[in-house]
């Protein structure tokens, strides 16, 4: 059996914004760095900086990272609509607090910024601008001749195959132009890693060889690391929204003493079974919640929404199933009820 260590296991980001989509992965990036220590690290498309912000904190232990790059126009694209300029801002102030002189960021397109950098120059590569196949096929194309020989290159969203999203397909592609040297992490919309030579050494390149048994597995362990970011973020928003708060786009999750405290709740509520009890809660007190997530869904159009949907489905879906029983075994009183009374009206 082939897993990480219990470092990146438990790796949790000291950052957290509403990009959800990406904190399930942040033990993987965690787990690149320490593994990979590369000298260069660059990341096409930062948003609000949740990947960003994980490689840093797990280049904290690696003394080789002499460059943490972010490049990002901070407008938007296609799938994303047009950023407002708090997104830029936002990044650039946890930039700023953390003063450190490896991170940095660039501001242009990425064709541009690729002319900033020489030939065979960067260890690992982030992918996670615009997600057509085109924009994603130039940005590897463009950037390729950047690698390093032994380089390691990671592309967001390779599970995602909806709304004009092309990674799937350009990842499928690079299967099959780099046959042994791929691998494809399926949670939180998939996060394939490609290693782009045959010299690249560590737990990184072993993840190409794995077979079927030994990567389902991993999968699994990755997926439950990733569980136990989105899970408190997800349970903090719950205890904002369903008290009259909102989640703006903007927000920062709890951190230090306070997230600490919001885990120890977290894990009060998970040992008695707490998250069940608004299955038993009256009507009243249901629409009051259905209402707060109504606020939920008109308010929230980034990614946390994205993520809370399954969760707010599934609780639609223990409430309606209690209340079917309930429903059952009220019709099966009356009807044991009606049952004697009719067979003492016989008599």
């Amino acid at each position: 059996m082939f897993l990480p260590s219990e470092q990146i296991i438990e790796f949790f980001p000291e950052y957290r914004s509403t990009q959800i989509a990406w904190q399930g992965l942040t033990p993987i990036a965690a787990w690149a760095i320490i593994d990979l220590k590369p000298r260069r690290v660059v990341e096409l498309g930062s948003y609000r900086g949740d990947s960003f912000f994980s490689f840093l904190q797990a280049a904290q232990s690696v003394s080789e990272l002499e460059d943490l790059v972010a490049v990002d126009t901070w407008e938007g694209d296609q799938h994303t609509g047009a950023y407002v300029e708090d997104v830029h801002k936002q990044f650039h102030d946890e930039l700023a607090s953390r003063n450190d002189p490896r991170a940095r960021s660039i501001r242009d397109y990425f064709v541009n910024a690729a002319q900033q950098f020489d030939a065979n120059t960067i260890d690992l590569l982030h992918i996670d601008g615009a997600h057509d196949y085109a924009s994603v096929r130039e940005d590897f194309e463009t950037w390729l001749p950047k690698m390093a020989a032994d380089g390691v290159v990671l592309f967001h969203d390779t599970m995602v195959r909806t709304d004009g999203f092309g990674v799937w397909q350009f990842w499928e592609e690079l299967e099959q132009e780099y046959p042994g040297r791929c691998f494809n992490f399926t949670h939180s919309n998939g996060l394939g890693v490609l290693c782009l030579g045959t010299s690249t050494t560590g737990e990184i390149r072993k993840l190409c060889d794995l077979d079927p048994v030994d990567a389902g597995v991993l999968r699994d362990v990755m997926t439950l690391a990733g569980e136990q970011v989105t899970k408190s973020t997800t349970f903090e928003a719950k205890l904002i929204t369903r008290n009259g708060g909102k989640i703006g786009n903007e927000h920062v999750f709890a951190r230090g003493a306070q997230r600490v405290a919001l885990e120890a709740a977290r894990g009060i509520e998970a040992q008695f079974g707490l998250d069940q009890v608004e299955v038993h809660m009256d009507q009243r007190i249901d629409q009051k919640m259905n209402y707060r997530v109504e606020q939920l869904v008109h308010d929230q159009t980034d990614d946390l929404f994205a993520a809370l949907k399954p969760q707010l489905d599934e609780h639609a879906r223990i409430v309606a199933d209690a209340r079917f029983e309930l429903l059952r075994k009220e019709h099966i009183g009356v009807a044991a009820t009606l049952k004697k009374v009719l067979k003492g009206n016989k008599g």
